[in-house]
């Protein structure tokens, strides 16, 4: 099926992209063969980092999982040594991901052949793209900047030097900002959810004369979702997509009880899962959902709408998607965010959803009964 970049199915996943080869461009060798999950997950990224411990002072006991965030820290010294020490590593991270955006942009007979189901209007379309925006929570504030500048610089010296990459600004909530701007019109209000593989985030969207004026975040709480899902179905995963159901419907209306207004009740739900038709693929954590329905947007509508006693409004997105309606409107630009995976959209026309006011602010929740 050819690449519909507003409209992605799973076949546009970048987790699987290999650089099996880049000629004329010496690779280190713990790139070449390797995927881009394994390479730039947030295990890998751990992994990466981990070796370096003792060079950067890290305490040995601390867990891998925020070394990540550690690192960030280290490139905030006011000592220049350690901090020279710590942009190495990140200078090995940004080559990761300046090699695989190299890889996607050339197009390379070897790597294409390791895509069998991207057929040329994938590669077409990725030869495009003239900027790249990084997000997730692992390009928090020093560290990203820091990435991206090592991939862009990666990419300038690979024969594409107007090629950019940048850290998004609120890089760790993209997908609450996208997915809020892509609320339906008519709307001054919106509980705006993203339901990830490690976190649920949450926030509460206004809007001011069609435009979104502010996005007030809400505590985070784990997800509680497994990677190991099974694709095809094993047995016993309609009771997954049960519990995954009841798991939303709790967090929602308990969100929804405690933040309530007098506006009418609209939801906004990003996914760690390509979505068609407001139907999750079939895989992974939030992809069991659609065992439950043909229509999984009208069955969470129908039950929220009854466990809250007024009607409500529910669509679904993918979270790759929705982080890049965050930048809704920016040309020949990919979005990727990097976390428990790596997600992947690309931006639309700025008329497919809100305007950002020239005052939009994100911050934590204020003022609200």
């Amino acid at each position: 099926m050819p690449l519909d970049p507003l409209n992605l199915t799973r076949n546009a996943s970048i987790n699987r992209a290999a650089i099996l080869d880049l000629p004329g461009v010496e690779l280190p060798a713990d790139v070449r063969g390797k995927r881009a999950y394994d390479l730039l997950a947030s295990f890998a990224i751990s992994a990466a980092i981990k070796p370096h411990k003792a060079a950067l002072g890290i305490e040995d006991e601390l867990p891998d999982a925020i070394l990540p965030p550690v690192l960030d820290y280290c490139l905030r010294s006011d000592d220049a040594a350690p901090r020279e020490r710590a942009d190495s590593v990140a200078a090995i991270i940004g080559v990761r991901l300046g090699c695989l955006l190299l890889m996607l942009k050339r197009g390379d007979p070897i790597n294409r052949q390791a895509r069998d189901d991207w057929d040329d209007s994938y590669w077409i379309h990725w030869a495009t793209i003239q900027h790249v925006i990084i997000g997730g929570g692992l390009n928090r504030d020093v560290l990203g900047h820091r990435i991206a500048l090592h991939a862009q610089a990666f990419l300038q010296q690979h024969g594409f030097p107007d090629m950019t990459v940048d850290r998004a600004g609120n890089a760790e909530v993209l997908p609450l900002i996208g997915a809020a701007r892509s609320v339906p019109v008519g709307f001054t209000s919106a509980r705006i959810f993203d339901f990830g593989q490690t976190y649920i985030k949450r926030a509460f969207a206004v809007y001011q004369h069609e435009s979104l004026a502010a996005l007030h975040l809400l505590p985070s709480m784990p997800s509680n979702c497994e990677l190991d899902t099974h694709d095809p179905y094993a047995a016993g995963d309609e009771v997954q997509a049960a519990y995954r159901a009841d798991l939303m419907c709790r967090v929602i209306t308990d969100t929804a009880r405690k933040y309530r207004t007098s506006s009418p009740l609209t939801i906004m739900c990003s996914l760690a899962s390509y979505v068609q038709n407001g139907q999750p693929a079939d895989r992974g954590c939030y992809g069991v959902l659609s065992l439950l329905s043909d229509n999984v947007e009208q069955y969470f509508a129908n039950r929220l709408s009854a466990d809250l006693k007024r009607p409500v409004t529910f669509h679904l997105m993918h979270d790759g998607t929705a982080a890049a309606a965050a930048y809704a409107g920016a040309e020949h630009a990919a979005v990727i965010t990097m976390g428990t995976a790596l997600g992947i959209g690309f931006p639309p026309p700025a008329d497919r959803v809100h305007p950002l006011a020239a005052d939009f602010r994100v911050g934590d929740l204020k003022g609200l009964s």
